[in-house]
């Protein structure tokens, strides 16, 4: 189905009753903040959201983890320079252009959307399949850096989202309404303290559950920091679970200097 002729007029249709107003959709401006207002609600557009704020790119970015079985163990956020791209690619604002490729950038008028205010928001707009090679091809050209990906530890997502809080970046400031205010109060009352173990943390514990006949000794000190990082309660509470009855798994004192964890097997013990 058509987007523009079809699936666009029809859903016209409906956001002029909710509002009781006609949008006019000739109107660039109008167009532009129509897109943007049904996107945040959920309905596909051709637009992708940006942020002018690290801070809220850093909510989202966490907001959505798994808390119990993170499938990654890192979440990225994308910096795009769109200042130094605008000055040197035309920004074409035409859904039907076809001819070229473009990725331009937008932001809409905030009508009928609070949330554009509230979220900083800004937009970009293409007709190429996969934008970041994109970006990152003709910034090799022209031997310039558009794009910047950033990597933070799910781990961290507890702090963050504490801190960001702390500094009124939650549910119910970026979503103004009741949906906003009910998911900012069950993420205080509800949230966890720490997160699960991320792919890599579970593949560790694996290793160490094939070892297990001849491990007597784990010694921190001799994993790279990468992996010290995973070894921490979630992965002492998952490594107990799947080891049952067959082994004790221990923190070593807090006295202990040498911060490890030891093996035993429990029928020898």
């Amino acid at each position: 189905m058509d987007y523009l002729n079809s699936i666009v007029p029809e859903v016209h249709y409906y956001v002029c009753a909710h509002h009781n107003e006609v949008l006019d959709l000739n109107n660039p401006d109008e167009f532009g903040a129509f897109l943007a207002s049904i996107q945040h609600h959920g309905f596909p557009t051709p637009l992708l959201d940006w942020t002018l704020s690290p801070y809220i790119a850093a909510f989202f970015a966490f907001r959505n983890i798994n808390d119990e079985e993170p499938q990654s163990d890192h979440v990225q956020i994308y910096v795009f320079d769109a200042s130094e791209w605008i000055i040197d690619y035309e920004q074409i604002l035409n859904l039907r252009e076809r001819t070229k490729d473009y990725v331009s950038v937008i932001r809409p008028l905030a009508k009928y959307n609070p949330r554009l205010i509230a979220q900083c928001g800004s937009y970009t707009i293409t007709n190429v399949n996969n934008m970041e090679d994109h970006l990152l091809n003709l910034g090799q050209q022209k031997n310039k850096k558009f794009l910047y990906i950033l990597d933070l530890s799910v781990n961290e997502k507890p702090k963050v989202m504490k801190d960001l809080s702390l500094m009124g970046i939650n549910e119910m400031t970026l979503f103004p309404g009741m949906d906003g205010v009910c998911r900012f109060l069950k993420e205080k009352f509800f949230s966890k303290n720490t997160v699960g173990l991320g792919p890599s943390g579970r593949a560790l514990v694996k290793e160490i559950m094939k070892t297990r006949p001849t491990i007597n000794y784990f010694d921190l000190h001799s994993i790279d920091d990468k992996k010290r990082g995973l070894i921490n309660e979630s992965l002492l509470k998952t490594a107990r679970e799947s080891m049952k009855n067959d082994i004790l798994l221990r923190n070593i004192s807090e006295h202990d200097t040498k911060q490890s964890i030891e093996l035993k097997d429990k029928k020898q013990s």
